[in-house]
């Protein structure tokens, strides 16, 4: 007896393709993970890097929200805001400022930066407080909320700086003005 399927005997076996698990990316999509890559790396690179520019105005602004209002503070307070401008700006001549030259010049440089001074924001006589045996806990914390503001508003660098020359020659002429007036309502 012949089989009945002749041609069913001469068929091999079927041999399914191996099953490919690795997928292959086109080479552009390896670009673009680099690209990205490199993106996200300078975006931590940047971000770290803004982060150590602001560290000592950070500092400064932990110092001052730790700060008792004591004797000291007016004092203290003064000095972390010209330590915030010799830490960024070295050689600027606000530094050696006498004292109503150094508040003239917070205050011109605070307005420069926020365009307005907002009444809780007002910077109390310097000489007064840093010079006075027993200090106002009202002005000291008047002194404290102004340095808070102008810490948090100074850009370093790049902020805006009032000039120099206009600072010291109307510092003088507003500083004469003052002991005038007091002298004239005491």
């Amino acid at each position: 007896m012949a089989s009945k399927h002749p041609l069913l005997a001469q068929l091999a076996d079927i041999s399914e393709p191996e099953l490919i698990l690795n997928f292959e990316l086109a080479p552009i999509w390896y670009i673009v993970i680099a690209m990205l890559l490199i993106a996200i790396a300078a975006l931590v690179y940047f971000v770290l890097k803004h982060r150590r520019f602001y560290a000592p105005v950070r500092e400064a602004l932990n110092t001052l929200e730790n700060m008792p209002l004591d004797n000291f503070a007016p004092e203290t307070i003064n000095a972390l805001l010209k330590q915030v401008l010799q830490h960024y700006q070295p050689n600027h001549p606000a530094l050696s400022f006498n004292t109503p030259n150094w508040q003239l010049w917070l205050e011109k440089s605070y307005v420069l930066n926020n365009k307005s001074l907002n009444a809780a924001e007002v910077l109390p006589n310097l000489t007064h407080l840093l010079y006075q045996a027993e200090k106002e806990t009202s002005q000291t914390s008047a002194f404290l909320n102004f340095a808070k503001s102008w810490l948090k508003h100074y850009k370093g660098r790049d902020s805006k700086e009032p000039s120099t020359k206009n600072t010291q020659a109307s510092a003088i002429k507003n500083a004469d003005l003052k002991t005038k007036k007091e002298q004239t309502h005491a």
